[in-house]
């Protein structure tokens, strides 16, 4: 069995409401498509960067981020990049250096303290935490619908390849949501590409050996008859043995 998740629609018919955030709203509302992927705006590399941008301003705006003040750089939409959400959790440095060169110098934010950093690096874990939580429940529900013990799941994204945390994240709730299940994660670029295919070829296969030829292959001759009655031994020992010609069976 081999199942393409595509779930990034879930919350279209508003199921999700209740846990989106007033900073999910207006990743939504200042998107492309409003109203439409909501449960992928809130798990996916593209738009987590986006959350926490909106987030810090408004902070900033409350004067409790960067002395009110984040500068016109950080004020474009999606310039806070997941990559940077990444460097920032992955942080360990004693004074939290690569947090502040990347607000101050590769983000242009003018005053960032030691404090904002801190504050910024747990809004991050936050943000992408839950992000990981809430892609842990939608793999969940899908190895509850299918009851199976032993899995494979494939991933494929920048996210999930490059941000070892959020792998952390889905591994941790995955496991307390699904506990009895053995899963295997797997790494893949082009998963949903590959995986297409893969459901595309066994299609064929299948349609291949629906309309296969049956080839009939006469008995062997009884040894207690003459080649000649044949026939009659073969309708004596039951009936004429066939053998399929399959896709299987000609590789």
């Amino acid at each position: 069995m081999v199942i393409n998740t595509e779930f990034g629609a879930f919350g279209n018919n508003g199921c999700l409401n209740d846990f989106r955030t007033l900073y999910d709203l207006r990743v939504d509302i200042d998107s492309m498509n409003p109203g439409k992927q909501v449960y992928e705006k809130m798990i996916s590399g593209m738009y987590i960067g986006e959350i926490c941008r909106i987030a810090c301003i408004d902070f900033a705006k409350q004067g409790v981020f960067f002395k009110g003040e984040v500068g016109e750089k950080f004020k474009t939409k999606y310039i806070f990049e997941t990559k940077y959400v990444s460097a920032i959790v992955h942080d360990n440095t004693p004074n939290l250096e690569r947090i502040h060169y990347h607000l101050h110098y590769d983000l242009d934010i003018p005053n960032v303290s030691r404090q904002d950093c801190v504050a910024v690096q747990q809004l991050c874990k936050a943000v992408s935490k839950r992000a990981g939580k809430f892609a842990a429940l939608g793999l969940a529900a899908i190895i509850k619908k299918i009851n199976k013990e032993k899995l494979t799941i494939i991933c494929d994204g920048s996210l999930y390849l490059n941000f070892a945390k959020f792998r952390d994240y889905i591994t941790e709730y995955l496991s307390i949501l699904s506990p009895s299940a053995e899963v295997k994660f797997i790494t893949a670029k082009d998963a949903s590409g590959r995986g297409a295919a893969l459901v595309a070829a066994t299609s064929c296969r299948l349609k291949s050996q629906s309309s296969s030829p049956v080839l009939h292959r006469k008995p062997a001759p009884s040894q207690d008859a003459p080649a000649e009655k044949g026939k009659a031994a073969s309708a004596k020992n039951g009936p004429m043995p066939t053998v399929q010609v399959t896709g299987a069976a000609q590789s």
